[in-house]
């Protein structure tokens, strides 16, 4: 357990307000990509107009 929470075993979400609504556009598109429906390239076109959006970038 000590060694799970050492800083290099560690992945923490990035510290956003947004988090929630982010990591659903993540889980979304990878998940479009993983069943065939979208290619690597279109995936994160898609996933950054969004994420872009929800941040205000």
């Amino acid at each position: 357990m000590l060694t799970a929470w050492q800083d290099d075993h560690i992945g923490l979400r990035p510290k956003i307000a947004q988090w929630n609504e982010v990591d659903t556009v993540i889980f979304t598109e990878l998940s479009k990509m993983l069943a065939g429906q979208m290619s690597p390239e279109e995936t994160m076109q898609s996933a950054k107009q969004r994420i872009d959006r929800i941040v205000g970038a």
